[in-house]
């Protein structure tokens, strides 16, 4: 198993454990907690990222009989900025200070 593959696989857990501890219904506490935020104004921006995603903006979170509207639906600053920096490393419009790209020749 490769190393990165494995560190994207163990964060979840590892935030599981460190913030809700070992029990088994730490998923249902992180949204449970996500819509809290949301209500109480604590909660921005809410983004999720992979593959084919890149990095694509939540406009509302809906759980049981709960909806909360994130940003009015809009894209925020940093999902903003997080996107222009991936793409634009990308596509080489903008610097990979991290080493993250490879030629192809």
């Amino acid at each position: 198993m490769k190393k990165r593959y494995l560190a994207r696989k163990a964060y979840p857990d590892i935030f599981d454990a460190q913030v809700f501890g070992d029990e088994s219904n730490a998923a249902h506490r992180r949204v449970v907690a996500a819509l809290k935020n949301l209500q109480e104004g604590k909660l921005e921006e809410v983004f999720g990222t992979g593959t084919a995603a890149v990095i694509s903006p939540v406009g509302e979170l809906r759980y049981e009989d709960d909806v909360c509207k994130i940003n009015d639906g809009k894209i925020g600053d940093v999902t903003q900025r997080l996107y222009d920096t991936l793409t634009g490393i990308q596509w080489g419009t903008k610097p990979d200070d991290m080493g993250w790209t490879v030629p192809v020749e």
